[in-house]
């Protein structure tokens, strides 16, 4: 057999083989099924969330954004790393009618290394780098953590040494170091 017939005349698996063969997809299957999810009581106003990303200075291009309670810019606000083109992006971020603008660097946001940079974001921003802001939306509180780190690819800013352990080990001591705060404020 092969193909299609391995599919249609598949063996029934278990519950561990199918957490074995993808453990983050099973455990996300189980919480969305179950009722191990928080219940939200009906009446409940629900949060809406934005999230967008990777604008690279096309900001003022770009359509409408939806109305929402919270919106994230998760990275790459800029193209060419300039002052200017930060400011010009930050400037647009903060004239959103979202009521909470939370962002992140990316790589392509080389002007957000410096301190005296980040001290010219204006005050309607939240700037999250390895951070956490706690807020209260619709008589909820969020605690929303950002960080611009990923693994080294090329010469960017934020990033940390590209290491491959194995699966049962704890994750690189760069990524560990920076996400082990993630709840501090």
């Amino acid at each position: 057999m092969g193909g299609l017939d391995d599919i249609i005349h598949r063996r029934n698996t278990t519950t561990w083989n199918r957490f074995m063969s993808s453990p983050l997809l099973s455990l996300t299957r189980w919480l969305y099924l179950s009722d191990a999810t928080p219940s939200i009581t009906p009446g409940t106003p629900r949060i809406r969330l934005v999230c967008i990303s990777d604008t690279h200075n096309t900001h003022h291009a770009q359509p409408p954004l939806p109305d929402g309670d919270i919106l994230i810019h998760a990275g790459d606000l800029t193209q060419s790393v300039t002052d200017h083109e930060l400011d010009d992006a930050l400037a647009w971020l903060n004239t959103r009618p979202h009521p909470y603008k939370l962002f992140v660097a990316g790589n392509h946001d080389v002007a957000l290394v410096s301190p005296e940079t980040r001290a010219r974001i204006p005050p309607g921003l939240s700037y999250l780098e390895n951070s956490s802001v706690e807020l209260t939306v619709k008589g909820r509180k969020l605690l929303i953590y950002g960080s611009p780190y990923t693994p080294k690819h090329g010469s960017w800013p934020f990033q940390y040494p590209r290491v491959c352990p194995p699966p049962t080990t704890r994750p690189p001591p760069k990524a560990h170091e920076i996400w082990s705060h993630s709840v501090s404020h």
